[in-house]
């Protein structure tokens, strides 16, 4: 009964990846849209910049200029340029690793990973105590995994 169950349960779950599968392939562009991206005009896409360039050479000629004072002053430089994109680049810090946190550098490549975040952050603590944890949980989560995989095919006889 159980081993029917199982079957059944992993057909149906194959059946869905595969339907969804299908489903992310009909995404597909259309003829127009792949020549409107091979043939775009570039003259556009500098054009679209020229209040940004008016913006930065206006800031490079005049040092003591902020984008604050430009905004009080209501200037037309500013009319459509939004100071959010810039803020969530100046929210990261140097201190992390890049791709992934360090905890993932210590959980995926235990020492190695340890070392690696060291070596980036230049010694943090923060950064290398968050890769410590990282390998200590991989080191208590892996084996329990395979201990469970083992008891499973013990009992079903997989």
């Amino acid at each position: 009964m159980t081993k029917n169950y199982l079957s059944t349960v992993i057909i149906l779950l194959v059946m869905l990846f595969f339907s969804f599968q299908s489903y992310a392939g009909n995404n597909s562009s259309s003829v127009i849209e792949d020549e409107m991206a091979v043939n775009f005009d570039e003259s556009e896409i500098y054009s679209s910049f020229d209040q940004i360039n008016d913006l930065v050479n206006y800031v490079s000629e005049n040092e003591d200029v902020t984008y604050s004072s430009i905004m009080a002053e209501d200037n037309l430089l500013v009319e459509n340029v939004s100071s959010s994109a810039a803020m969530v680049l100046n929210t990261a810090t140097n201190d992390d690793p890049t791709v992934v946190g360090a905890f993932w550098y210590g959980c995926i490549f235990s020492a190695v990973g340890i070392i690696a975040v060291s070596v980036v952050t230049g010694n943090d603590p923060v950064q290398v105590k968050k890769a410590i944890t990282g390998c200590i949980v991989s080191t208590i989560v892996i084996p329990i995994i395979y201990i469970g995989v083992e008891i499973f095919i013990a009992v079903y006889g997989y």
